[in-house]
C-alpha cells in the first residue's frame, strides 16, 4: 500500500476558504434535492433588499477526500447544491451555472455528475423542467482550462432554480473556496469539510461577519484496492442565515 505510506509520511498543504458571514447561532437544515416547497414561491424580499433581482434560498457545500481507484491516492471531492427563487428579469443569470476545471501531468478536475431543474408555479401545482443535454455547453480556454456551462430551461419570473452537483479532483493541494454573501440576498448558507488526519491545511477567512464554526474530530475509513484504512478527520463546519446583499 505505497500511496497510503507516502501519505502517513505527512504532508503540509496550503488552501484558501474565503469565508463571509454574520454573527448569529443557527441550526443546521437538511435540504433534498427536488424536493421543493409550495411555500418557497411565495418567498419575497424587503426593506434593504427589496430591489433584489433574485434571492438565494440555500447554498450548501461539502468537501472530503476518497482513494482514487486510478492512482491509489487521495483525491479531494466537492458537492454542491443550491435554490434560487428568480424575482424579475435580471435575476435569469441565476438559472445558468459555469464551472471551470483544470487539468495538467495527467492530473485533472472532473465532474462526478449534474442536476439541474426549473421550477414553476401554474393552476397552484409545481412544473419541473429538468437540464437537459442542449443546454450543456463546453468551452476549451487553453490546455490546461475547460469551461463547462450549464443553462436552465423555462425561466420566467417567479421561477425556482436549483443546481446539485459533485467534482472530483486529483489536485489535493488547491481546495475550492466558499462564500457565504452574495449579490443577492442569502436566506441559508452553510459549508462542511473533513479533512484526513495527514494534511494541514491553512484556512484563510475574509470579511467581518461571523461564520459560526464548529470543529470536530471524526473517525472515518478510506478505501482502496490495497485495503481499508482507518483513520481521524478534522471536521470544520460553517453555517450563516439571512445575509444580506
Amino acid at each position: 500500500m505505497n500511496a497510503i505510506k507516502s501519505v502517513l509520511f505527512g504532508l503540509l498543504l496550503m488552501a484558501n476558504l474565503c469565508v463571509y458571514a454574520q454573527q448569529k447561532e443557527v441550526k443546521s437544515k437538511t435540504f433534498k434535492y427536488g424536493k421543493v416547497d409550495l411555500n418557497e414561491f411565495d418567498t419575497k424580499v424587503n426593506g434593504t433588499d427589496s430591489a433584489a433581482a433574485a434571492v438565494a434560498l440555500f447554498d450548501v457545500g461539502r468537501g472530503w477526500f476518497e482513494f482514487s481507484p486510478k492512482t491509489g491516492n487521495f483525491i479531494y471531492v466537492f458537492e454542491r447544491h443550491s435554490r434560487y427563487k428568480i424575482i424579475n428579469k435580471t435575476g435569469y443569470d441565476y438559472a445558468n451555472l459555469e464551472i471551470q476545471f483544470y487539468k495538467q501531468n495527467g492530473m485533472e478536475e472532473h465532474l462526478d455528475y449534474m442536476d439541474g431543474a426549473t421550477y414553476n408555479l401554474e393552476a397552484g401545482k409545481i412544473v419541473i423542467s429538468k437540464l437537459n443535454k442542449e443546454s450543456k455547453f463546453s468551452e476549451k480556454q487553453d490546455k490546461n482550462f475547460t469551461l463547462k456551462k450549464f443553462a436552465l430551461p423555462n425561466v420566467k419570473e417567479g421561477s425556482i432554480v436549483e443546481f446539485k452537483y459533485k467534482i472530483k479532483s486529483d489536485f489535493i493541494f488547491t481546495l475550492r473556496p466558499w462564500r457565504f454573501q452574495k449579490p443577492i440576498p442569502m436566506l441559508y448558507s452553510e459549508y462542511e469539510i473533513r479533512i484526513p488526519e495527514y494534511y494541514k491545511y491553512k484556512i484563510t477567512a475574509g470579511g467581518f461577519l461571523y461564520i459560526n464554526p464548529k470543529e470536530e474530530m471524526v473517525n472515518e475509513t478510506f478505501s482502496s484496492s490495497s485495503g481499508n484504512l482507518n483513520a481521524t478527520s478534522l471536521k470544520l463546519h460553517y453555517q450563516v442565515e439571512n445575509v444580506q446583499e
